[in-house]
């Protein structure tokens, strides 16, 4: 197993978390980035008050996950269509769990519907993660665009 896909582990843990989140369920981000599920309460907002946690912080630690899994599914992506089918089944399972992180971001959009702006920051989380799924299908940069444009997503600049 390459480096790459070492760190590719510990980045699908991290978003595993991101998965299993109901409607109204928060997370919150360590300093080490793990990512931990918070029920909604008052303790839980005192606490992250207290830790200095924010929305915006831990939607951009997130983001950040997203972003470092997206590039490697890429990277991954075009090592696979260059020849390595080996790689398949991997990116498959990757764009298995990046799909569920993004039903985990939607779940997490209902919970902050009265914030447009963290609202606006999960759509393009989730964006990030539609783009990666796509990449990881293998499927011809041709078809790739003709799935976006039948479903009304915009093109991604690489």
């Amino acid at each position: 197993m390459s480096l790459l896909h070492a760190r590719s582990e510990v980045l699908l843990h991290r978003l595993a978390v991101v998965a299993t989140l109901r409607p109204h369920e928060k997370i919150s981000v360590t300093p080490t980035g793990d990512i931990n599920k918070m029920e909604p309460s008052v303790g839980t907002a005192l606490a992250r008050t207290f830790a200095g946690d924010s929305r915006a912080r831990t939607l951009d630690a997130v983001g950040g996950i997203i972003a470092e899994m997206a590039a490697i599914v890429r990277t991954e992506a075009c090592r696979a269509r260059d020849g390595h089918v080996e790689l398949a089944p991997v990116l498959s399972r990757w764009a298995a769990h990046l799909a569920s992180a993004g039903n985990g971001l939607a779940q997490l959009e209902v919970t902050y519907e009265g914030d447009a702006s963290t609202v606006s920051a999960i759509r393009a989380l989730r964006a990030t993660v539609d783009d990666a799924v796509e990449q990881a299908s293998l499927r011809r940069d041709d078809e790739v665009a003709g799935a976006k444009e039948a479903r009304g997503a915009p093109e991604v600049e690489r």
